[in-house]
């Protein structure tokens, strides 16, 4: 597969996909991508994607994945091939320039304590929040252990701002767009992460 190909989920795909079905098992899929959809059935990657509220999900294999993504007015499947992954993330997330500068390169908070300033606003890094979105791509190293890795972005008029845990606390960094596409390059697992290799 060459091409990327976007079609409108019906609710029980969604349902079906969000619920923790198998791509290739999920009901009310459109016709004709069963094949497609049953190459991802053993996809040693899944992907959990937020964006605000809204949540999505995705699978990864050796040359295709397929991300289930809300719109503004439905739901959509995504099916690329696999070294997209990173641009489509992007642009779903509208990774680019900002025109802000924020005073403060580097902040840290407390437990629980971003959640309440993305929740009021009143602090420079959540003030003229455009979005907060978390990418979260999950694999098996070995039988019954899972790796995760992930990106977490808060996006401001101000500019984007990269979440960290660091020891114990949430770190925030304010960053370039750049980095935010580098971030996401290094997001899915090499071959040699994999208990079974990618694919």
């Amino acid at each position: 597969m060459t091409l990327t190909l976007s079609v409108e989920l019906s609710e029980q795909a969604v349902d079906s996909l969000l619920a923790g079905r198998r791509p290739d098992e999920a009901n009310g899929l459109p016709g004709g991508l069963e094949k497609t959809m049953a190459r991802l059935r053993d996809a040693p990657c899944e992907l959990e994607l937020a964006r605000g509220e809204r949540t999505g999900r995705g699978w990864v294999e050796q040359h295709l994945a397929a991300l289930v993504v809300p719109t503004a007015s439905a739901w959509q499947l995504h099916l690329v091939p696999t070294e997209f992954v990173p641009y489509v993330l992007a642009r779903m997330n509208a990774v680019g320039p900002r025109s802000g500068r924020a005073s403060t390169p580097l902040v840290r908070f407390a437990p629980g304590a971003l959640a309440r300033a993305l929740a009021t606003g009143d602090h420079e890094v959540t003030r003229g929040l455009r979005e907060h979105w978390r990418v979260v791509a999950m694999w098996l190293t070995e039988p019954e252990n899972v790796a995760r890795r992930s990106v977490e972005v808060i996006d401001t008029d101000t500019g984007l701002w990269l979440v960290a845990p660091v020891d114990g606390e949430v770190e925030v960094t304010h960053t370039r767009p750049t980095e935010v596409f580098r971030h996401l390059c290094a997001l899915l697992p090499e071959p040699d992460e994999l208990s079974d290799g990618l694919g």
